[in-house]
């Protein structure tokens, strides 16, 4: 199967496998939702601070760490500034489905390079990529008038008459808006799978995920949007595991001494947010501060862009507006 085949056998069946779990477990309840909502804040955070750190290191050895130190700073702050103006506007759930939509375009750019350093084929499947990414995304949009989707800072659902009162009267516009742009998605992906066909190389892939869509997507349109919360932790779910495979074998396979720091602080992080829950050492306050989900997504646009900073294009773009 291969190292990229393998990869995505592994990043592909643990969330899923997660989900069925808690779903025999909790059944699609709110409690289910919020132990997958808290779940997927601890996941994110190991991804998003591993990944901070193996990415600042490594700026002292490119040719312009000033450089690189300043521009990861300057996203790091304008990413603050722009989640604090759309939570004083009251839009952070909006903020939330746009991000979502950013981290489709950088999980499509992610997975272009891991198929390049798994694979060693240049000829990368960007139609089938981005057949999956749009249809996933259009499936997200429709699922943010879910039930899950609408939540507290403490984790509490909204009642289903509340949603729809909040769905129906006080962002009826802007619902629409998304309705309509999950159709333009939708449509859109069903052009690049077209494009994915006529590829002999990928041609069978493009039939076998399209196969899956189909009955997706009808289930969607006719009997209602799956909860969002599952899609969103799939989503993300499915990226982490995938960098964490990747990296994990590389380390293994090169006898690094990074793979002991790697494996530390995936394990620290998480011993960090779950020792917080625990009643007997009286952290509340702290507790609800790793657990605020404005935050959260604060970190994940900071990480979507600071790893654009990895991208090729995104370097020749610094080496002509700072050349020094």
């Amino acid at each position: 199967m291969g190292a990229y085949g393998n990869n995505k056998l592994i990043s592909l069946g643990l969330p899923v496998l997660f989900l069925l779990m808690v779903i025999l477990s909790f059944g699609n309840t709110p409690d289910g939702w919020r132990f997958i909502l808290m779940s997927t804040i601890v996941y994110g955070y190991t991804h998003f601070i591993v990944g901070a750190y193996f990415q600042v290191r490594g700026f002292a050895q490119r040719s312009k760490p000033t450089r690189e130190y300043t521009v990861f700073a300057v996203i790091v702050l304008l990413s603050i500034l722009l989640a604090c103006i759309f939570y004083y506007l009251g839009l952070m759930l909006f903020f939330g489905g746009a991000l979502i939509l950013y981290f489709i375009f950088h999980g499509y750019l992610n997975e272009q390079t891991l198929f390049v350093q798994e694979t060693e084929n240049s000829a990368v499947p960007r139609d089938l990529f981005a057949f999956i990414g749009l249809w996933i995304g259009s499936m997200t949009l429709f699922a943010l008038s879910h039930q899950s989707a609408f939540f507290t800072q403490t984790f509490d659902f909204l009642s289903v008459h509340l949603v729809q009162f909040y769905r129906d009267v006080v962002f009826g516009q802007i619902f629409t808006g998304i309705t309509i742009l999950g159709w333009v998605l939708l449509v859109c992906s069903l052009v690049y799978v077209v494009r994915a066909l006529f590829q002999k190389t990928y041609r069978w892939w493009a039939l076998f995920f399209l196969a899956l869509a189909l009955p997706g997507t009808y289930w969607s349109i006719v009997h209602g949007p799956a909860p969002y919360i599952y899609l969103y932790f799939f989503l993300l779910g499915y990226h982490f595991t995938t960098w964490i495979v990747f990296y994990a074998r590389r380390f293994y396979r090169e006898r690094s001494p990074q793979l002991p720091i790697f494996l530390f602080l995936h394990a620290a992080i998480i011993l960090l947010f779950v020792g917080s829950l625990m009643p007997s050492l009286y952290l509340d306050s702290f507790s609800q501060f790793l657990f605020n989900f404005n935050i959260h997504i604060t970190f994940s646009l900071f990480h979507i862009t600071t790893s654009l900073m990895n991208e090729t294009w995104f370097k020749k773009i610094l080496d002509t507006v700072w050349p020094v």
